[in-house]
């Protein structure tokens, strides 16, 4: 019995050994299965990490080189292998948006704002959709959502070019009071030495109307560098613009002969030219130059109403007829050159006529050139110290 006993005892031994060997094979197995599934699928991970990357970068390329189809397919495949990559999303709506299919792009773009609604470069792509489809509210909203959000790289050169957009966008609309504001903040925030952007801001000033500002910001440019070509333009048709004709003509000159195809600079330097050269209030003349100057101008205006007249006859210039037939007659008596000359309190009442003569043609022939358009200029800028009326 005590046998028997022992051969039991030793089958029950050698059977639990063997279920405990079994399961110490089966657990390594399982180690060794989920260590090589564990590898497996990180090496399929990173397989479609670097196809994503593969297409992205081929996307870019495409992106760069103007094919915006052929980057929108690559966007889409990295997508594909990538579909939560942040980045990848972004620049599918780019493309779209390059695609003339901005609904499409607006759609990625508003859902990644929902994720981050800080996301300057996000906010930028919202705003430049919402400008090309004149939403001008939300253009504004957007536009200050990149200046005032996050970028990753460069904020402040990303953040500048957002207000410089935005500045854009409302000196086309038209709306040059927010054009402003927008505008003085770009203007402070521009680095000193940034010359070409000096100048497009100057640019900006000019078309939204602040011309003080504008001259200042080609003035800077300028003293950054003297050759830059758009602020000598820019500081010339301002200097002009503001009544300043001497220095319109010295910043104007140089620009022409740096560019000598340029059909507005020359055409206003010319009369920048004619006003000082015609101008009978400046006060470096003598009396028998400025007489001299008020017989010319005399002599301009009854060419320009005879000129006027015949183009246009009937009642309308009749009245023309009339102002050319008083000043012939007060030129040969007191409106002489000899007379004012030593009569020069009538000056001003010779030149009044002069003026009248020129915006009577005005009215009926229609905008002036040459020395016609300069006495125009001259009457403003004779009138302007008198009524107050701002350069």
């Amino acid at each position: 019995m005590i046998v028997g006993m022992d051969t039991n005892r030793h089958r029950h031994s050698s059977a639990g050994q063997s279920r405990e060997a079994v399961l110490v094979i089966c657990a390594v197995l399982l180690v060794v299965l989920f260590s090589a599934t564990g590898f497996l699928t990180r090496a399929f991970h990173r397989k479609q990490a670097t196809l994503a990357a593969e297409w992205f970068a081929q996307g870019n390329s495409s992106l760069a080189a103007g094919a915006a189809r052929e980057a929108l397919d690559d966007y889409r495949r990295a997508l594909i292998f990538d579909p939560q990559n942040e980045n990848y999303q972004l620049h599918l709506a780019q493309a779209l948006a390059q695609l003339g299919q901005p609904d499409e792009g607006r759609a990625y773009l508003l859902n990644l704002l929902a994720e981050h609604p800080g996301d300057g470069e996000v906010n930028f792509e919202l705003a430049r959709l919402a400008a090309q489809s004149g939403d001008t509210a939300a253009a504004i909203r957007f536009y200050h959502g990149a200046i005032y959000g996050a970028w990753d790289q460069d904020p402040v050169g990303a953040q500048t070019r957002a207000r410089l957009e935005l500045s854009q966008f409302l000196v086309r609309h038209q709306d040059d009071t927010l054009a402003e504001a927008e505008l003085i903040s770009l203007a402070a925030n521009v680095p000193e030495h940034d010359d070409q952007m000096h100048a497009k801001v100057g640019d900006l000033f000019q078309s939204a109307g602040d011309l003080n500002r504008a001259h200042a910001e080609y003035r800077k440019a300028l003293t950054w560098a003297p050759d830059n070509l758009t602020a000598w333009i820019g500081a010339g048709m301002v200097s002009f613009k503001l009544g300043d004709y001497a220095e319109a003509v010295a910043d104007l000159d140089r620009a022409s002969r740096a560019d000598r195809e340029n059909q507005a600079v020359a055409a206003t330097l010319e009369t920048a030219g004619l006003v000082i050269a015609w101008d009978p209030f400046s006060e470096r003349l003598s009396p028998g130059e400025r007489a001299q100057r008020v017989g010319r101008a005399l002599a301009q205006a009854i060419h320009r109403a005879e000129e006027c007249s015949a183009a246009e006859p009937g009642q309308i210039a009749s009245g023309l007829e009339a102002l050319a037939t008083q000043a012939k007659s007060q030129q040969r008596s007191i409106w002489s050159e000899r007379s004012m000359t030593v009569h020069s309190d009538q000056v001003g009442p010779a030149m009044e006529l002069v003026f009248k003569i020129e915006d009577a043609a005005k009215q009926t022939c229609g905008e002036p050139a040459g020395a016609d358009a300069a006495l125009l200029l001259i009457e403003r800028k004779y009138r302007a110290p008198r009524e107050g009326i701002s350069e």
